[in-house]
């Protein structure tokens, strides 16, 4: 998909939103790249490049979460901009993902 480019770094997946604007179809893009490399097993998701996010966006994310916990994959997203986490934190959605500053944090992590 060109709205998500997909890397490999070890055992990890990071995947990540090159859209400014995170809406359903972008969220779709992302789960059926997700969704594809399941079983695999740790995913990174890099928000970095997206300015706003919104109910649809927001909701696929979830569905993304419920595959992959489904799995017993793991799941830990970076790089919420300002907007992106003020609408994380209004929806409460900051409580449902393991939230980290950037990409070697969430390597770290998965390891």
């Amino acid at each position: 998909h060109s709205m998500i480019n997909e890397q490999k770094i070890g055992d990890v997946y990071v995947l990540s939103v090159t859209k400014e604007r995170m809406n359903a179809a972008v969220s779709l893009a992302l789960k059926e790249s997700l969704v594809a490399l399941l079983p695999q097993s740790k995913f990174v998701v890099d928000l970095s490049a997206v300015a706003l996010i919104d109910s649809g966006g927001l909701g696929g994310l979830v569905s993304i979460l419920k595959a992959t916990n489904a799995s017993d994959a793991q799941l830990v997203i970076f790089g919420l901009q300002k907007p992106v986490r003020v609408m994380f934190e209004l929806t409460r959605m900051h409580k449902l993902f393991e939230i980290y500053n950037d990409l070697d944090e969430c390597l770290s992590i998965l390891q």
